[in-house]
């Protein structure tokens, strides 16, 4: 997945703007004590040292990085879908961060309309609908539900919690966000945006060295289930880059392929190829 940029301060600023615009136009207040409104004051914060050509602490740039992201996911939201008005919802008022509880409402929303504009940016077709996300591929509809890792101990709980998902509203995959292992606060400093992409990577294939038999299994008990997406972010101060800080993220796509399950298998590779399409 390429990298996403942020090109200047300004344009930030314009888009903290504009999301302020969507809540008030829906009814929603930002509390300035909640995480979405700490992220929107970052960027003005930021704006104003720019504008004196004062330094910008790693610690404020952090938290402008998180606000390019959430209000990207944000921007790319319908205010019309009352489905994913819920999940703006959700953003605004409950945490944003990683590591406070076993769980976030917040976080998990935006890890929803993360992956509803990934599928979009692709030209498919996608609601929000259960059991998180429903696409569609070649006129059928296909289920994706969507997972966060809280702790490192949290897998199988999760996988167990998507399947039972999936068997209620269809055959699908499950998106695992493996962001917390990334440590979202902690800054990675590379030459250049391969080297953070190839970094992101690594990240998937240490998860994956220990936990790829025991997703296999999955996929082999349960019929519904076809396969797993699995994708982390890493921030990153690129050599290369124009910008102070940029977002590195990498997915891989597993399947079981000595399933037995033909049906599966060709269920999976429509979505594969579906999402690999560009």
């Amino acid at each position: 997945m390429p990298p996403e940029l942020f090109f200047s301060y300004d344009a930030l600023k314009s888009k903290s703007i504009m999301v302020r615009d969507i809540y008030k136009w829906l009814g929603y207040s930002i509390n300035s004590s909640s995480d979405l409104g700490l992220y929107l004051n970052s960027v003005c914060s930021a704006v104003a040292l720019k504008e004196k050509a004062e330094e910008i602490p790693e610690t404020l740039q952090v938290n402008v990085l998180k606000a390019m992201r959430i209000m990207n996911l944000i921007l790319g939201a319908d205010p019309l879908e009352n489905s994913e008005v819920l999940l703006l919802w959700r953003v605004a008022k409950k945490s944003l961060e990683h590591g406070r509880s076993k769980s976030s409402v917040g976080l998990d929303a935006a890890w929803e309309l993360d992956m509803l504009a990934h599928v979009r940016h692709r030209g498919i077709s996608a609601r929000i609908a259960e059991p998180d996300i429903k696409i569609d591929i070649n006129g059928a509809e296909y289920s994706i539900a969507c997972k966060r890792l809280n702790t490192p101990t949290g897998l199988e709980n999760l996988i167990k919690d998507g399947c039972e998902q999936l068997f209620r509203h269809g055959e699908g995959i499950i998106a695992i966000n493996l962001d917390i292992v990334a440590e979202p606060s902690t800054v990675l400093e590379f030459n250049c945006f391969i080297d953070g992409e190839n970094y992101a990577q690594t990240l998937i294939d240490d998860f994956l060295s220990g936990q790829r038999h025991s997703l296999h299994r999955y996929v082999e008990k349960n019929e519904k289930l076809d396969g797993f997406l699995i994708s982390v972010s890493c921030a990153t101060r690129i050599k290369e880059s124009h910008s102070d800080l940029d977002l590195c993220t990498a997915s891989r796509y597993l399947n079981y392929p000595k399933s037995a399950n033909h049906q599966s298998l060709r269920r999976f590779a429509a979505f594969f190829g579906a999402m690999r399409r560009r």
